[in-house]
């Protein structure tokens, strides 16, 4: 797997040429192609320099990742008059599938739409993995949008406690929820920290379980040198601003099952028929290019995401690697301070953090809200850890499931725990941030901190 990885890696590394042709279209010339790049590379970096200046944070929680190649692929498709749905997109998903290790992947335009289609999927007749009313278990830590989506899918939820240490739901864990009716497991590897999955994926054999996994946090992480995502029926990922890999707004669903992925496309266009792989017997009166097989959304992604994704795929192991390093970093900085606690991975894992979750211990010298509110006020940027305990948001009113909810993990990590920023290395044309040397004053804040206690 190891030299797989390093294929995929050595195969992205020589992609730029063959991008080239469609970075920076034949309308234009060698000069004029020069022109453009200078002028786009001039404009990117004088107004992140101005996003910067005016902002009240210096250390934000997430700082643009894309620069000059983006811009220019996405202006390729404007020209092309390509904005919608096209060969872009289907390239990047191809290449993600290939990179992730899945035999399909399908692009929607969020990873919440991702989240929607895995669980409607599940229950497309003809399919049929799950029925309405069948028990499906979600970590109590989570975005919201994985809790409505299972929820919108007809299936009843029952939310699940997690492991403080590493902000997921452990095999253990998941074993006492299981019930007479649970059917299905929609686990959550949380802030780029994999889960432990050959014991969860052994549990979900045992009881018949159909595992799907929202990996919108964490890609490039695996367990036992497998990318997250890809074991069970299918798994799901974001490509929003702030994560690992970004289209602007973007997801993907992943799976190696050929039926779920075709259910996945035409649920991803209105229900129909012509982007699936195995079209349908049509009847002789109707036109095969306008065939509806069953209800679904329009959450299809543009062009321009895709051209943005073909980019950013080449840049991921790059990001993951000074991502990781970043962490690394700042968890070594934490060991002085004992009050403080960062995720622990599991064995056999490799995470690929997204942003750096940080616990103060209860009952210490000083609390959760004294060390935000140091942050905030001296320029770092912090927020909850996803959203804190979904039972405290006003929504749980609206579900027994959560209202009647009782987890001590979220509970404690929703008084004790918060979030700060892992800006991956920008290195490239159009973008200018030094990440690296914010991350040392970032631990220099940290030092002021403590030593006005």
């Amino acid at each position: 797997l190891n030299n797989n990885n390093n294929n995929m890696n050595n195969k992205m590394e020589s992609e730029p040429s063959e991008q080239k042709e469609r970075l920076y279209p034949g309308c234009c010339d060698d000069q004029e192609r020069s022109q453009l790049i200078h002028l786009v590379n001039r404009s990117l970096n004088a107004q992140k320099q101005a996003n910067h200046a005016n902002s009240r944070y210096w250390y934000p929680l997430s700082v643009p990742s894309y620069g000059v190649d983006e811009v220019l692929n996405a202006m390729d498709s404007l020209l092309r008059f390509e904005t919608t749905m096209n060969r872009k997109v289907a390239d990047f998903e191809k290449r993600f599938a290939n990179f992730v290790g899945a035999k399909h992947a399908v692009m929607v335009n969020s990873g919440s739409s991702a989240d929607l289609l895995a669980c409607f999927a599940c229950v497309t007749p003809g399919l049929a993995l799950l029925a309405p009313d069948d028990e499906i278990l979600v970590p109590a830590l989570t975005w919201p949008t994985q809790i409505w989506s299972a929820a919108m899918a007809g299936l009843k939820v029952k939310t699940i406690d997690i492991d403080p240490t590493t902000l997921n739901s452990n095999v253990e864990q998941i074993e006492q929820a299981i019930g007479p009716q649970t059917k299905a497991l929609f686990l959550v590897h949380l802030m780029g920290n994999p889960c432990q999955m050959e014991p969860i994926v052994s549990l979900c054999r045992r009881r018949g379980l159909v595992l799907l996994e929202d990996c919108c946090e964490s890609l490039n992480a695996r367990s036992n040198g497998q990318h997250v995502g890809t074991f069970g029926a299918a798994g799901t990922f974001s490509f929003f601003f702030s994560h690992h890999l970004v289209t602007m707004e973007g997801g993907m669903v992943v799976t190696n099952d050929d039926r779920f992925a075709d259910a996945l496309r035409m649920l991803r266009a209105h229900g129909w028929c012509r982007d699936m792989l195995n079209k349908p017997v049509v009847p002789m009166d109707r036109d095969a290019r306008f065939t509806f097989t069953h209800w679904g959304f329009n959450v299809r992604p543009t062009e321009l995401q895709g051209a943005f994704g073909q980019v950013q795929l080449n840049r991921l192991v790059q990001f993951g690697q000074s991502r990781n390093r970043k962490f690394q970093l700042i968890q070594n900085y934490m060991g002085k301070h004992p009050e403080l606690q960062l995720p622990v991975p599991y064995s056999n894992t490799d995470p690929c953090w997204m942003f750096v979750p940080i616990t103060v211990k209860p009952n210490q010298r000083f609390s959760r809200d004294q060390l935000v509110n140091f942050l905030e006020q001296h320029g770092v940027e912090t927020r909850p850890v996803v959203v804190g305990d979904l039972k405290k948001q006003p929504a749980a009113e609206h579900f027994d499931f959560l209202r009647d909810s009782n987890h001590s993990g979220p509970e404690l990590i929703d008084q004790h725990a918060f979030i700060v920023g892992l800006h991956p290395d920008l290195e490239f044309p159009g973008n200018g941030f030094d990440t690296t040397g914010d991350v040392k004053r970032l631990l220099e804040t940290f030092d002021r901190f403590f030593q006005q206690l």
